[in-house]
């Protein structure tokens, strides 16, 4: 999995390319939603655009990085899912946990 961070303002947009899956570490999700949160930068937003796959680990990482959001004063939204990761989320109900958009734009108007 590739993983890269750009800022739009004060927010932290982590842009995920391949899987989200325990073999491809995961974890490397949470780590760096740490980082940002201890960089004093609390509002992330994950772009799914180029997420192929994702297993019941890697919901597991975008619950954990939720909450560890929520738990720092911090909101984490996600945008774009494609229709595979879209069905995942719904069927994880993760969809009415956390804040899910359609386009960049409105996640980050969001804010």
């Amino acid at each position: 999995m590739e993983i890269s961070i750009r800022s739009v303002g004060n927010i932290a947009v982590i842009d995920l390319e391949g899987n989200l899956i325990l073999r491809e570490n995961a974890d490397e999700l949470f780590e760096k939603v740490q980082q940002i949160i201890g960089s004093g930068s609390p509002q992330i937003l994950i772009n799914l655009t180029q997420l192929i796959r994702m297993d019941s680990y890697g919901i597991g990482v975008l619950i954990k990085s939720f909450k560890h959001a929520k738990g720092s004063n911090g909101h984490l939204k996600v945008t774009n899912p494609t229709a595979f990761v879209r069905q995942l989320l719904t069927i994880s109900g993760l969809m009415t946990l956390m804040e899910v958009f359609d386009s960049e734009s409105t996640a980050l108007a969001s804010f």
